[in-house]
């Protein structure tokens, strides 16, 4: 209806109705024209109600550009124009179209809002600014960025659309800086296919959507941003995306606060994730992200969970303060955590009959349902219950961690799991490792240490391979051992402990062979109870009470069958009072041992039906 074209040629196109031209633009401004479009109304063009292309920088200002055939305003072909505080709505297409590479616009202040598809749609190589728009009840995406366009987004509010606030695809790129993207119909940024946009500093809320989706070999960096409060997860990374994320605050989310699943991945650092109301971070499905130096707290689940095949590495965390375990593994995952902090997991609760909250038990980790991992150099500390905890079949490898001050024991393992614990300091705990229920861990070069009570529990039936340890200063038995509890204990040094090395009784069993037990307070070893272990090849020496102390039925008829507590081969020496002594009811098998050095008996035998077999 209204054309401007040629270099030059300037003029102000203000106050016009232009209504229904149903084949063309209702303003067209091409061939390098200049000029001002203002304050008109431009209703029912065929195609868009403002056009221009071919170099012009036409400034477009004030107008209504609704109910276009197409797109409400086209910017192609090297426009440059400013197109400022315009109401753009209810158009067929995009409210704003912008695309070309030579195409750079400023749009800045406009409305675009109840469109049949995009607000503002970018694409081939387009530029531009979009400074402080409003974009809202698009039935797409508010802001869509494809075929390598490139926009500069600066405080834009973004919100209510049918799609994502901001939708980058296609190689489309872009940065956003200080947005406002909230309560749209799915994620506030999403980037898809092998879109990759650089946001920082943008708020990604609302009561619908989630925060970012990056997916299908998405990437891009995102920096600063403050992601709270959405319906969905904070962000969803899936489908082999690569995306960095730094510095972000991910908080008070409907579901997880990151959930990265399908092989999604990429690096999220130094981010600040937090009250969400599913976990911190959920990895499954092959997703294998890398978590450095963020810290996760006060999830109302786990800090950090892995779940169906979910992978990645985990490194230099602070997880504290969830409403379950601070990391949880299981479903054949199998993470790596590195140097983490892993501390005061826990939850209160107002118990029946009781005004006033109380702490509910909750691990630092918690492995199990054939979970795996590899946990190493990390601090797993404080917490109200037991530090590690693995179960079901689970069988991770802990190698090089400091377990302490838990207020039960530092690692427990029960129903079948089968860890591998390698060279960690565990100490401080009321109880150092506690095996029951079928599980089978092995031990092997550890140091166990000025525990509560002890530095190994194995009861209800539970047994592993204890290998090669350090195991002392502990304030009850270093070793306790009873209720059809059956490990290997070999090539163990125990010892300083406030009361005896190795307790086993109440049919507790076990192989306890070329062990060093020595310099306990009270005896060495006491067998008691109906327990029947075979202590072979030890050095048992310089107690304060004895060496081995069997009594109260230690060796006994087990199914109308005499099975003995045996002790043999062993070197018992320097103990300051008996070196084995068979008390009420013992009945121990001692051969082949060399009982010597400064003992004020080498075998004592008294009490009610003592008795034995002592051959040495």
């Amino acid at each position: 209806q209204i054309a401007i074209s040629g270099r030059g040629t300037a003029p102000l196109v203000v106050g016009n109705a232009l209504r229904e031209a149903p084949a063309a633009a209702g303003v067209l401004c091409s061939a390098g024209a200049r000029g001002c479009v203002r304050s008109n109304e431009i209703v029912g063009a065929g195609k868009a109600g403002v056009r221009v292309c071919e170099g012009s920088s036409t400034a477009v200002e004030y107008n209504g550009v609704r109910g276009g055939g197409e797109c409400g305003i086209s910017l192609s072909s090297g426009a440059t124009s400013r197109v400022a505080a315009n109401d753009v709505s209810r158009n067929r297409k995009a409210g704003v179209l912008v695309w070309g590479g030579e195409t750079r616009p400023l749009l800045c202040r406009n409305t675009v809002h109840d469109g049949e598809q995009a607000g503002i749609y970018l694409y081939a190589a387009a530029r531009g600014v979009l400074l402080r728009n409003e974009v809202y009840a698009n039935a797409g995406a508010g802001v869509l960025i494809t075929e390598g366009a490139h926009p500069l987004l600066l405080e834009n509010m973004l919100r209510d659309g049918g799609d994502a606030g901001v939708l980058v695809h296609e190689e489309g790129r872009g940065c956003l800086v200080g947005n406002n993207v909230h309560s749209n119909a799915t994620y506030g940024v999403a980037a898809l296919n092998g879109g990759c946009p650089a946001a920082s500093r943008n708020w990604l809320h609302g009561r619908r959507q989630g925060g970012l989706l990056v997916d299908d070999a998405g990437g891009g960096e995102y920096f600063r941003n403050e992601v709270e409060g959405n319906a969905k997860s904070g962000v969803t990374l899936r489908g082999a995306c690569r995306p960095t994320l730094r510095a972000n605050r991910i908080h008070h989310g409907a579901d997880s606060g990151v959930h990265a699943l399908l092989g999604g991945g990429g690096m999220l650092e130094g981010n600040a994730i937090y009250a969400n109301a599913q976990a911190g971070v959920a990895v499954e499905s092959g997703a294998a992200p890398t978590l450095r130096r963020n810290v996760i707290y006060d999830g109302l689940q786990s800090g950090v969970l892995y779940f169906d095949g979910g992978m990645g590495t985990m490194e230099g965390n602070e997880v504290y303060n969830n409403m379950d375990a601070g990391v949880q593994i299981v479903e054949s995952s199998d993470p790596t955590l590195l140097r983490n902090t892993l501390r005061e997991q826990r939850r209160e609760e107002v118990k029946e009959g009781h005004s006033k909250p109380s702490a509910v038990e909750v691990a630092c980790v918690w492995v199990h349902s054939s979970g795996r991992g590899t946990l190493t150099d990390n601090d797993i500390r404080d917490s109200f219950h037991h530090g590690v905890v693995v179960g079901q079949d689970a069988a991770p490898l802990l190698q090089a961690n400091r377990v302490h001050n838990n207020r039960r024991t530092g690692v427990f393992v029960q129903d079948g799991g089968a860890p591998t614990l390698l060279e960690n300091d565990i100490f401080r705990n009321t109880v150092g490792v506690e095996a029951v229920d079928d599980a089978a861990p092995v031990v092997r070069g550890n140091t166990l240490h000025r525990h509560k009570l002890g530095g190994v529990w194995v009861h209800k039936g539970g047994g592993g391979t204890y290998e090669g340890n350090e195991m002392r200063e502990n304030g009850k038995a270093a070793v306790r051992v009873w209720d059809h509890g059956n490990p290997v204990l070999k090539g163990n040094l125990i010892w300083g402990g406030r009361t005896v090395g190795l307790l086993v009784y109440e049919f507790g069993k076990g192989h306890y062979v070329d062990n060093e037990i020595h310099s306990h307070r009270s005896w060495n070893i006491e067998v008691k109870r109906n327990a029947f272990p075979l202590i072979e090849r030890n050095k048992i020496h310089s107690s304060a009470y004895g060496g081995v102390y069997c009594h109260g039925g230690g060796g006994t008829h087990l199914e109308s069958e005499e099975v003995r507590f045996t002790l043999k081969d062993n070197e018992i020496y320097a103990n300051t009072g008996i070196g084995v002594s068979i008390g009420d009811d013992g009945s121990p098998l001692v051969e082949g041992n060399h009982i010597h050095t400064g003992h004020t008996a080498a075998v004592y035998v008294a009490g009610a039906s003592a008795r034995g077999v002592v051959a040495n």
